[in-house]
C-alpha cells in the first residue's frame, strides 16, 4: 500500500508516525489556472504546478504512475483545504479508467486555518 497526500509538510510528518515512505503530490492547487489539471502530459502539470520543485512533482507522478501500473492499493490522506481537494478529485479523475484499488482517509482539521 503506498500513501498519498497533496502537503509536502503533512507527508514528512506521516512518513515519520507511519515509519514508511509517503508519497507527496505537492500541486500547489490553491493558486493558479485550475485547468492544468485537465492536462494529459504529468510532466506540464508538475511545470505549472508552481511548486518550488516541479522535479519533485514529476517524480512523485512516475511513482504514482508505477504503483497504478502494479495494481498497488493507494491510501490518500486528505482534508477540506483547496490542495487536497482538489488534488483528491484530480487523482480521482487520474485513476478513474484503471483498475486501481483507493482507500481515502479524511483529515478532520482541528483548528479554523486563515
Amino acid at each position: 500500500m503506498m500513501d498519498v497526500t497533496f502537503n509536502s509538510t503533512f507527508a514528512v510528518t506521516l512518513q515519520h508516525e507511519l515509519h514508511q515512505p509517503v508519497l507527496s503530490l505537492p500541486l500547489s492547487l490553491q493558486i493558479g489556472d485550475l485547468t492544468r489539471l485537465t492536462t494529459d502530459d504529468p510532466a506540464q502539470l508538475a511545470i505549472m504546478s508552481h511548486s518550488t520543485d516541479a522535479t519533485v512533482v514529476k517524480q512523485a507522478l512516475v511513482t504514482l504512475k508505477s504503483q497504478v501500473e502494479q495494481g498497488g492499493v493507494l491510501r490518500v490522506w486528505w482534508s477540506t483545504m483547496p490542495d487536497d481537494w482538489l488534488g483528491y478529485d484530480w487523482l480521482c479523475q487520474q485513476l478513474a479508467d484503471t483498475d486501481a484499488q483507493l482507500r481515502q482517509v479524511m483529515v478532520p482539521l482541528s483548528q479554523v486555518i486563515t
